[in-house]
């Protein structure tokens, strides 16, 4: 906390979990009324997540969150390619406090938050969750006779062209490239991109 002849004041949370009670009474002489900076890390924080864990059933993420007011939109994002990703995207109404998300997570460690949008723009995210879901490396067959990628199996990729663009998307096997036209493309799969030249 700062010297109370100071302009400015920090109070130290960390000893506090998400969740717990905090009463924070702020006296002060008449005509100086503080503002607080932060003020979602206070009780008018749009949205507190209880808990944040990863099913012991499949590929899911179970969230818990306390009751708010208003509604708002929450939507989970996964952390690839060095950039955080919307994967979903749900409206919320106060009532609604328990989550749960399929996943289709990549080989090694996958990281996961949550981000909640109040009606009046204001946002909170979760913790953000690491797992390593055991699932296997991914193997990228590019076939170049045929046009085609086949993969070990289902997975979602994504195939950007040059200029960064995304060309096509989806959870599949595998990807016809014989209507693209010729060029340079980057395949984004398994959470690594591969560089791929097309010709006739």
């Amino acid at each position: 906390m700062g010297y109370v002849g100071s302009s400015s004041y920090e109070i130290d949370l960390s000893s506090f979990q998400i969740g717990d009670t905090l009463n924070l009474q702020i006296i002060h002489y008449k005509g100086c009324k503080p503002k607080l900076l932060n003020p979602y890390t206070g009780h008018s924080r749009p949205m507190v997540f209880k808990t944040l864990t990863f099913a012991s059933w499949g590929n899911t993420l179970v969230c818990t969150s306390y009751e708010r007011k208003g509604n708002g939109v929450i939507s989970i994002e996964h952390f690839e390619y060095n950039s955080w990703v919307t994967k979903q995207k749900n409206p919320v109404t106060p009532k609604d406090t328990l989550f749960t998300y399929d996943l289709h997570p990549f080989s090694g460690i996958n990281k996961y938050r949550l981000k909640y949008v109040s009606e009046n723009g204001e946002v909170s995210y979760s913790i953000v969750k690491e797992h390593d879901f055991a699932v296997s490396k991914l193997n990228v067959n590019i076939d170049k006779e045929k046009k085609k990628i086949f993969f070990s199996e289902e997975a979602e990729f994504a195939l950007l062209n040059d200029h960064g663009d995304i060309v096509y998307q989806a959870f599949a096997k595998e990807l016809d490239l014989s209507e693209l036209e010729d060029g340079i493309y980057y395949l984004n799969a398994d959470n690594k991109t591969k560089k791929i030249k097309i010709r006739e």
